[in-house]
């Protein structure tokens, strides 16, 4: 599969300035998920939203050590996947 296309981070800073600065200083909140994983797939349309989420939660866990945003129920998972347009 092709490299990931991250200018969603250049719409996120013009869309949302706030959840970018939170990005770029690791402290982001839960409803910053469907923003970034929603722009995460509109910039990457061969993957799905499944992946975008996925690739989201590794960014903010893993990444960013934002654990606690991660920590996911399936429910909360599902919903959240739910969400992303």
């Amino acid at each position: 599969m092709e490299k990931w296309n991250d200018n969603w981070k250049i719409k996120l800073e013009k869309l949302d300035d706030a959840c970018h600065t939170r990005l770029c200083e690791c402290r982001n909140n839960r409803n910053d998920i469907v923003k970034i994983a929603s722009l995460m797939h509109c910039y990457n349309e061969e993957r799905t939203k499944e992946e975008c989420l996925e690739r989201t939660l590794e960014w903010l866990g893993d990444w960013n050590g934002q654990f606690e945003l991660t920590d996911l129920t399936v429910t909360e998972y599902t919903k959240i996947l739910n969400r992303i347009i």
